[in-house]
């Protein structure tokens, strides 16, 4: 009978147990857990590089001096104003485009699109009722509807009464 235990205990050793299998097997597992987060972790700070380095040029972008050169006409200051805050959300859809962050792009463009047209509108009626005209309109709610001809009238003596 020794001899049978000791073959017995023998061939147990070299049968790996359940338990065994089990951690080497979970081990796998944990390896590739270990992978995903890492490379989860990886992929997290590409993106918030990417989040904070477009973050800054917009910080810094804000905080630039502003120019110090002054315009002799009021209408040509707020054009460039106009023109500047264009310029601005051109670079950032640069910047979104060079970052292959497609996310917001065409809500910056329709959002761009709209402030030109705003502008070519209030730029018509400048140049047929004048900027006394579109000032009143602008700093009062009455143009909602500034083709309305009644509230175009209305800013236009509105002006004059101002002036």
């Amino acid at each position: 009978m020794s001899t049978e235990s000791t073959n017995c205990s023998t061939s147990n050793r070299d049968v790996p147990r359940e338990s065994q299998t089990e951690t080497n097997s979970n081990s796998g597992q944990d390896f590739d857990v270990l992978d995903a987060v890492s490379l989860f972790n990886s992929r997290l700070d590409a993106a918030l590089e990417k989040k904070r380095t477009l973050i800054l040029s917009e910080v810094q972008d804000k905080l630039k001096p502003t120019n110090t050169f002054e315009f002799r006409g009021e209408g040509n200051t707020i054009q460039y104003n106009f023109n500047k805050e264009r310029l601005r959300g051109l670079e950032l859809l640069s910047q979104k485009l060079r970052s292959a962050n497609f996310n917001g792009i065409t809500d910056l463009i329709s959002s761009k699109k709209e402030a030109i047209r705003q502008r070519n509108k209030i730029l018509r009626i400048a140049d047929k009722h004048g900027w006394g005209a579109v000032k009143e309109c602008v700093d009062s709610d009455i143009a909602d509807n500034s083709e309305d001809p009644a509230r175009l009238r209305f800013a236009k003596i509105a002006s004059l009464v101002h002036v």
